[in-house]
């Protein structure tokens, strides 16, 4: 009797093989940008209270910038003062200003760093754990026609439910090197498109952070950008005391010292002239 040689090599005479199912990239994507839309909503909440140390900051800024333009006003208008006393008295308001503004900056600090403590995501759970490898042990197990959309849905799942997002990040640097150098995974355009989910990395290359970024890491984000925006106004207005950091602050700029007129006509005389006006004599 002769028996039916099968070579699974060759399509016409292998077995056929039900297809696979096939990859939901549209349905992951949108699943991953649901998932980005909840934490983002969570962290802009979160921001909302506000920190105190950033909100005595902006408090404390213009109420200093505000005396210090009353007392030069009051410098500027006192009739007493000669033109080198008000500049003398003009000068120690400046540096006492620039101390008091200096002395915020151990406020930004506070907040720089309880913000850096929610800059990490949470760790993988151990029911993460005994996921990650149980996926582990299913890539021995499975080709990759039916181990991708198997991860595809655990994926979606994940992103939909918020329940195994750290199974994900963890198996990250796996998915990664089964592309570079899995004999049969390696440069798989499917598993690519997986990595790009779970990194957030859109169609059109923009990054979003994806499954890597939650909550707590969003708002450190953010706060820390917040301090960052609040340090830079305070080095201003201490470093460039102008029209402009002022009016980043709120407040109106103080004023410039009186012309000392006298000096001025000075100035554009001889110095026998100069002299003699400084004397009082009538030239």
């Amino acid at each position: 009797m002769t028996m039916h040689q099968v070579d699974a090599t060759s399509r016409a005479t292998a077995l056929p093989v039900p297809d696979a199912p096939a990859l939901p990239l549209a349905d992951l994507v949108a699943a991953v940008a649901s998932y980005q839309a909840r934490e983002r909503q969570a962290a802009t909440e979160h921001l909302a209270i506000g920190d105190a140390s950033v909100q005595r900051v902006r408090a404390a800024v213009p109420q200093i910038l505000e005396d210090f333009r009353r007392k030069l006003i009051a410098v500027n208008d006192d009739p007493d003062l000669s033109p080198v006393g008000r500049a003398r008295q003009r000068a120690t308001l400046q540096e006492e200003q620039k101390a008091a503004l200096a002395a915020l900056a151990p406020h930004l600090r506070d907040a720089t760093v309880r913000a850096q403590t929610f800059g990490v995501v949470d760790p993988p759970t151990e029911a993460d754990r005994r996921e990650l490898t149980e996926i582990i042990r299913q890539r021995g197990e499975l080709a990759p026609r039916f181990l991708l959309p198997v991860l595809a849905e655990r994926l979606k799942a994940a992103s939909t439910t918020g329940v195994g997002v750290g199974t994900f990040r963890a198996l990250l640097p796996f998915l990664k090197s089964w592309f570079e150098t899995d004999a049969a995974l390696q440069g798989n355009a499917d598993l690519w498109n997986l990595i790009a989910c779970v990194e957030g990395v859109t169609p059109e290359g923009e990054r979003t952070g994806g499954l890597t970024v939650d909550r707590n890491s969003l708002y450190a984000e953010a706060r820390l950008r917040e301090v960052s925006e609040v340090q830079y106004l305070l080095n201003e207005v201490v470093t460039r005391p102008d029209s402009m950091s002022y009016a980043a602050w709120g407040v109106t700029p103080p004023p410039e010292p009186p012309i000392n007129r006298a000096a001025v006509q000075a100035a554009s005389m001889g110095p026998l002239e100069g002299a003699l006006l400084a004397q009082g004599a009538t030239i």
